[in-house]
């Protein structure tokens, strides 16, 4: 039988300082994971509130714990580039020591889409460059240099140095 496993999430409407303490509660109590969102806007009755950026959240959440894992869920494929994204998780891979967990999905959130003048498209087309995404984020995690031709993304001998700390990758 598997183990249950308990996590802490703090979205949105927190200062830095409350997610901070979030964080050093998930570490110091045992939980064992600890989790942002990644929006543009706040959801809910309205859409103005505070709410920072999830992967910059992620790393500060890396360099503030020391055993609990770390993710964000979900990260939306339609805000990054998957390269700018397969690189920035590295990155947060090495700041946590191997802790990160990669949650990611097609994109649901027209509103903040319009709001940034990123394309939207129908859940077909995000199904489709989500599917692309994620191969070019493998490949770029485990290829010396990794080529991709697809209808959204392109890659072309493209290096990603250094590789994550959880081989072959972390846990998608």
């Amino acid at each position: 039988m598997t183990s249950l496993r308990y996590g802490l999430k703090l979205s949105q409407n927190a200062t830095i300082e409350l997610y901070r303490t979030v964080w050093r509660i998930a570490d110091e109590a045992g939980f064992d994971h600890c989790w942002c969102m990644d929006h543009f806007a706040t959801l809910g009755e309205r859409d103005d509130g505070p709410i920072f950026e999830a992967w910059t959240l992620l790393a500060a959440m890396a360099a503030t714990t020391s055993r609990t894992r770390i993710g964000c869920a979900v990260t939306g494929n339609t805000y990054r580039h998957p390269a700018v994204l397969a690189k920035a998780a590295v990155t947060v891979d090495h700041l946590s020591g191997g802790r990160l967990e990669f949650g990611i999905g097609a994109g649901w959130a027209e509103n903040e889409h319009t709001m940034l003048g990123l394309p939207f498209g129908t859940a077909g087309d995000r199904a489709d460059r989500l599917e692309e995404a994620c191969q070019v984020i493998r490949s770029l995690w485990t290829q010396a240099r990794a080529s991709f031709t697809g209808q959204h993304y392109q890659l072309t001998g493209a290096v990603a140095e250094p590789k994550p700390v959880q081989q072959p990758h972390p846990p998608i």
